[in-house]
């Protein structure tokens, strides 16, 4: 519940509010001319600066304040308990300052540093005691559930055609998933779906470029694929018995054979040393980490640190372990230097003999190729070489198609799966359903004397709430649409994803006719006055003009004004132009 809105200035009258009806009031004075207004009192941003507390970002319009160094303090209740939240308007705004005031300290009361929070972990802590998100739920207004989305439909400082929308442009994704959780549906059913949609749409994207007359001769079908590397394959085979069969029709000496079995050799010979360089690196590297680790710094510093310390047999064994470390590393010094000698020796002799087969190679290559018949082999090799490399890359084309197409069967599958989901819990949850739908009915029926309609179905968005009232086209009926389905969540959400609280700026109420303005304002009235709803609370602000004649002389009425701004108020509610 929220408590009072102050400010750190004098010109800023604070404002406080009760459980049940809480009006701030803009009046005119009976000395007031026609050219008064009402308008521009600031009662929009009354509403800015609470939402500001409770996490969102500055408000443009309170940049001359920043610069004036104001602040707002949010009193509210939460967790039992009651805080005072106080948030500057100059720069940074990252932090919001806590005050604990009454009831049983909560835990996360732990999570301040130096009596100041994150405003992200405000956020999160909100959506905790508030809305009851979970903590492994990330507090991001465009992933999953958000508390800052949440009190969207509590504060509303709009008023959006459909009402299952906090603003008009507010993705469908995030509307969804935000009702489905406000009316106790399965709302993670909505998250997905949407992640499936947008898989989809990217499908739907790549196949459409596909398609097109820049791309479709670039991708090609499976059909089109499979006749190409057919016909690739073919040719790679045909290539490739051409040159098993190639025969020098003039080799008395068998030339080719010799070229071939001295390639081989070379192959080797290069391996082989290739081998023995690495080898004499890594022996080398093992002889110098040795003789850096057996250096006799270490046991000189530590005879020199404790010769007085330790007895004439201690510093004895410690000379023995020196000599027999230093024999150790002889050994080993010895038996890599050793290698290393064979491992260069061996290295000049696969050198030489690798230099000499290179140059019998040559020689014989140049006997071949003076015949003309060389480039001929060498150019079948080619051919060959690329007509497999062709097939391969069209194989991994095939297979990425064919993985392609499998993806999307397994997404619509998965889709099917979670729509099923999806209507399934929809008729596990029809009754607490047709508890919102008779509400919302009740609700057009008071104001209209025609019932409304309030339906839940099942779409590939997840669940599509819809709200239909008589003579809906009428900007007045629209609002007052918008007025009943945030009573209806007011009066019907567990108070588990609802603290029970709902506000309303005076937008909600533009063009509504006065008799239902009249019958909205009594409406709720009964509501968050009825015994069984004392932690309901309703704060609305008005125009005079707006508030029926006969609300003047209610009693009812007049105790609800928590704060009334005249026209003759200079700077309206904050005492200053802005």
């Amino acid at each position: 519940m929220l408590i009072e809105i102050a400010a750190n200035k004098a010109e800023f009258e604070p404002i406080s509010f009760r459980s049940g009806m809480n009006v701030i009031l803009a009046d005119r004075t009976a000395e007031a001319s026609k050219t008064d207004s009402r308008n521009a009192r600031g009662k929009s941003s009354i509403l800015a600066a609470i939402n500001y507390c409770l996490g969102s970002n500055f408000p443009s319009e309170f940049e001359p304040l920043g610069t004036d160094g104001w602040a707002f303090v949010l009193t509210l209740g939460i967790d039992n308990g009651v805080v005072r939240i106080t948030r500057s308007c100059s720069t940074p705004r990252s932090r919001v300052s806590v005050e604990h005031l009454s009831g049983p300290a909560p835990a996360w009361l732990s999570l301040l540093e130096e009596s100041t929070l994150r405003v992200d972990t405000w956020k999160q802590i909100l959506g905790w005691k508030w809305f009851g998100l979970p903590d492994e739920i990330d507090d991001d207004e465009k992933a999953r559930v958000s508390s800052r989305t949440l009190l969207g439909y509590l504060i509303r400082r709009s008023a959006p055609d459909d009402p299952t929308k906090i603003f008009p442009q507010q993705p469908a994704r995030s509307s969804r998933i935000h009702t489905a959780y406000l009316l106790g549906l399965d709302w993670e059913v909505s998250h997905r779906l949407a992640d499936l949609k947008d898989e989809q749409q990217l499908y739907k994207a790549i196949d459409s470029a596909a398609a097109s007359k820049f791309l479709s001769g670039t991708v090609g079908s499976e059909d089109d694929l499979l006749m190409e590397r057919q016909e690739a394959a073919i040719a790679r085979d045909r290539v490739a018995e051409q040159t098993r069969e190639f025969v020098l029709l003039d080799d008395p000496n068998d030339l080719v054979s010799q070229a071939d079995s001295l390639t081989s050799e070379v192959n080797g010979l290069r391996n082989e040393a290739y081998m023995a360089r690495q080898i004499i690196t890594l022996h080398e590297a093992s002889l110098a980490d040795s003789e850096a680790t057996t250096s006799d710094e270490t046991l000189a510093l530590l005879r020199a640190e404790m010769i007085e310390a330790f007895t004439d047999g201690a510093r004895l064994r410690l000379d023995q372990v020196g000599e027999f470390h230093s024999r150790v590393y002889g050994n080993r010094a010895a038996y890599l230097g050793q290698e290393i000698e064979d491992l260069r020796a061996r290295l000049r002799d696969y050198e030489r003999r690798l230099t000499s087969a290179l140059e019998r190679r040559t020689a014989i290559l140049r006997q071949i190729n003076a015949g003309g018949v060389l480039d001929e082999l060498l150019a079948l090799q080619r051919s060959h070489i690329e007509l497999d490399a062709h097939v391969r890359d069209l194989d991994m084309q095939i297979d990425a198609l064919r993985r392609w197409d499998r993806a999307r069967e397994e997404l619509n599958v998965t889709k099917s799966a979670l729509r099923a989901r999806a209507s399934e819990t929809l008729t596990a949850e029809q009754p607490n359903v047709d508890r919102f739908a008779r509400r919302f009915d009740f609700l057009i029926r008071s104001l209209y004397g025609k019932g409304g309609a309030m339906t839940v179905r099942v779409d590939d968005d997840g669940y599509k709430v819809a709200l239909r009232v008589p003579a809906s086209a009428s900007t007045g009926v629209s609002k007052m649409k918008l007025f009943s389905y945030d009573l209806t969540l007011l009066t019907e959400s567990d108070s588990r994803v609802h603290p029970k609280f709902l506000v309303h700026d005076s937008v909600v109420f533009d063009g509504v006719d006065t008799v239902q303005v009249q019958t909205a304002l009594e409406t709720v009235r009964e509501i968050v006055q009825n015994q069984s709803n004392t932690d309901f609370q309703y704060i609305v602000t008005l125009n005079s003009n707006e508030v029926p004649a006969e609300f003047n002389e209610s009693p009812w009425f007049g105790s609800s004004v928590r704060r009334r701004i005249l026209e003759t108020e200079i700077g309206g509610a904050f005492g200053v132009v802005f």
